[in-house]
């Protein structure tokens, strides 16, 4: 699997490069060794493909199965020893996902459950804090923001009908990395269903500031940019 991993990486690497993308890390690096959960927000497709090369151990990404039949992807998805997820088998993924971490591993999982690029309101999947209080790994929460004139929207066919999503053509992703969370500190069980969702709701509001925290600074850097380009000009 180690292999498809690393093929996996090489690809996304030629992809970036050939697109000219980057990323700018903030907040709390590097992470501590053990099992960990990342839960990211979700506002476009291709943020996701920066973490393999932040994050030097092995990721376990929770995808929607429907991903794995995408010809050649899906085959490198599953050979890579990524974790599909079906409607009416989310509990099959959180079980290897638990067992993944009891051994150590490290899980990306999404609590949108689709793409958000705009950051409706919706209601997060509880998958995230309900894995943490299953296997006591801390949740790491993630914000992710691209520049609107860096975003290209993609329109694809599914199951018959037209889907959109946006993908980084060039510039520069800001990704913000929070300091780890442990739900099982509130007291919580996972049978408790009211308070599961109510700390789910608490993992947003910090993925939500976290990604606040990285528009704030792909503006800041922007004004910079400008204001030197401004001063070079008039010398």
């Amino acid at each position: 699997m180690e292999l498809y991993y690393n093929l996996a990486k090489l690809i996304l690497r030629i992809y970036q490069g050939i697109l000219l993308q980057d990323c700018q890390v903030s907040g709390e690096l590097p992470l501590g060794p053990g099992p960990k959960i990342i839960a990211p927000n979700h506002p476009n497709a291709t943020d996701g493909f920066f973490l393999p090369f932040i994050l030097h151990e092995k990721l376990y990404f929770i995808i929607q199965g429907d991903m794995f039949w995408i010809p050649f992807f899906g085959w490198l998805l599953a050979r890579s020893g990524q974790i599909p997820v079906w409607p009416d088998q989310k509990k099959a993924a959180l079980d290897q996902a638990s067992d993944l971490l009891a051994n150590g591993k490290t899980v990306v999982i999404f609590p949108e459950g689709q793409l958000n690029p705009n950051r409706k309101p919706v209601k997060p999947g509880t998958g995230a804090v309900r894995l943490s209080l299953m296997t006591g790994a801390a949740i790491i929460p993630v914000g992710f923001y691209v520049p609107a004139q860096h975003l290209y929207n993609l329109t694809v066919r599914k199951n018959g009908e037209l889907g959109h999503s946006l993908w980084q053509t060039g510039g520069r992703c800001y990704i913000q990395i929070g300091s780890p969370w442990l739900p099982g500190l509130q007291g919580c069980k996972e049978a408790d269903k009211t308070a599961v969702r109510e700390l789910t709701d608490r993992l947003m509001e910090r993925i939500d500031a976290l990604a606040d925290q990285a528009a704030l600074e792909c503006i800041q850097e922007m004004k910079l940019m400008n204001k030197s380009g401004n001063k070079a000009f008039n010398d």
